[in-house]
């Protein structure tokens, strides 16, 4: 599947993360999460499926690497569909999230650029891909080190709702090593416009329902 990516420098960060942590409990995050957001319990088709949503907006996406699953790395998602029939095209945007250890008192809030993807052709169970290569993110986004992360990457994306798209991460992490980013999870939920800040941020949720 073709789209047109137009990488802004910084994006999808997936790694540099050191050490095993662990697991993460999607089923229990979605649940702290469908309590901010009115019937999104409802409107989650729980079995992974989807469909063609509105989902124009901002949300915070976060990614549970598969070798550490407790340091998402986070970024807010500002997304575009447009759908026509049984079918659509996404545009995104992701802005890396900054992390309190890498950048004291800044933790939550936009560091770096974003990277940019147009015209992702969506079917109409709401499945979507994005790739990129070389794609980087600042260090200030990275939970672990705080180094510049380099990474080859996929993301095979599902809409479940106007309010949460959700799916698989592979590639390969080139640096601050080189290591495989195969089986991990990304979730994205839905955020009030400009909301920032570890304080006003929800729980980052990390894998589909």
């Amino acid at each position: 599947m073709s789209s047109c990516i137009r990488p802004a420098g910084a994006c999808l960060a997936l790694l540099a993360l050191s050490g095993l942590g662990a697991c993460v409990d999607p089923p229990a995050r979605f649940d702290e999460f469908s309590e901010r957001v009115v019937d999104a319990g409802q409107a989650v088709n729980r079995d992974g499926g989807g469909g063609l949503f509105e989902i124009d907006g901002e949300f915070l996406l976060s990614i549970g690497i598969s070798f550490a699953p407790d340091n998402p790395l986070r970024f807010v998602a500002t997304t575009d569909i447009t759908i026509n029939g049984d079918s659509g095209t996404l545009t995104l945007s992701f802005q890396p999230l900054a992390f309190e250890t890498c950048d004291a008192g800044n933790g939550g809030n936009e560091v770096g650029d974003p990277l940019e993807a147009s015209d992702l052709p969506v079917d109409a169970a709401g499945v979507f891909q994005l790739t990129h290569d070389g794609a980087t993110v600042v260090g200030l986004a990275n939970p672990v080190s705080c180094g510049d992360i380099v990474a080859d990457l996929v993301l095979d994306g599902v809409i479940q709702s106007e309010d949460v798209f959700c799916g698989e991460v592979s590639g390969q992490a080139h640096q601050p090593l080189e290591i495989s980013l195969d089986g991990s999870t990304f979730a994205a939920i839905r955020i009030d416009p400009g909301t920032r800040g570890d304080a006003n941020l929800p729980t980052a949720v990390t894998a589909c329902p």
